[in-house]
């Protein structure tokens, strides 16, 4: 399973974990992401439309798409380690805290 390859690579402990858990946890993360999105796909696709209208050369949909932002622009040599991304995770900028 690639996804576990990616997880085990970010530095997330899977052992134990069986693939059909990763596939349920997977579903339910992408289930809970729909239900508790903090904007519907319709004001998402407003933000970008009025963005390309605007000439906007950066379009960047919801809160925690600008911490992000910010964050990888205040260090962005180490936006691509683990524990770059954990941080984030604990503060909850996934839906879930770590």
């Amino acid at each position: 399973m690639r996804l576990r390859g990616q997880l085990t690579a970010s530095g997330f402990p899977l052992d134990g974990v069986s693939d059909e858990d990763l596939r349920k946890g997977v579903q339910m993360m992408g289930e809970t992401f729909r239900d508790a999105a903090p904007m519907t796909a319709s004001q998402a696709a407003s933000i970008i439309l009025d963005g390309v209208r605007e000439n906007r050369w950066r379009i960047l949909v919801g809160e925690d798409a600008e911490i992000i932002d910010a964050e990888v622009r205040q260090d962005p040599e180490h936006a691509y380690d683990a524990e770059f991304w954990q941080t984030l995770q604990a503060r909850g900028l996934f839906g879930f805290a770590g």
